[in-house]
């Protein structure tokens, strides 16, 4: 069955961009902006202007997430310790580093937590930044360690004519 076609404000386009630029999610940004997302698609083939915004948009999405994964691989996460089940507790304590106390003179407590850092968010952010040093390197040679040379010939033989048949 076909559904009749929307039509949107230009005003539901920027919607689109707007939130598609905070969440990186198409499906989440059009759900936001009252839009279907075939209209997004529809709207990246026939308006140039739309397709430059979306673009920008994408750009600013992927400048969050790499934010993101900087801020957690350079300051970590904190995790509770969890043992049995259940979530382990720690006395809490205040700005100044000293233990804190209820009005009843009692430990307030909280949960034990741990700081991790992801050795993998910083080895993917390395590899982009500084591919030289630290990207993936593939590199062929000759048992003397001299540079392999390498040279390919394709000879096509059987019937096969300009279609490929």
């Amino acid at each position: 069955m076909h559904r009749p076609r929307m039509h949107y404000s230009p005003e539901q386009r920027a919607r689109v961009i707007e939130e598609f630029s905070n969440t990186g999610r198409i499906d989440l940004a059009c759900s936001l902006a009252g839009v279907r997302p075939e209209a997004h698609y529809r709207w990246l083939k026939r308006h140039p202007a739309y397709k430059a915004a979306f673009q920008a948009a994408l750009r600013q999405a992927v400048d969050l997430l790499e934010a993101e994964a900087w801020r957690r691989a350079h300051d970590g996460c904190e995790r509770p310790v969890v043992s049995h089940g259940r979530i382990m507790e720690m006395q809490q304590r205040d700005q100044d580093g000293k233990l804190k106390f209820d009005a009843d003179d009692k430990p307030v407590m909280g949960p034990l937590v741990v700081r991790e850092y992801s050795d993998s968010l910083i080895q993917f952010l390395l590899k982009g930044r500084r591919r030289e040093v630290y990207g993936d390197k593939t590199e062929f040679s000759n048992p003397d360690g001299t540079p392999l040379g390498v040279k390919v010939e394709i000879k096509l033989t059987g019937g096969l004519d300009a279609s490929g048949s």
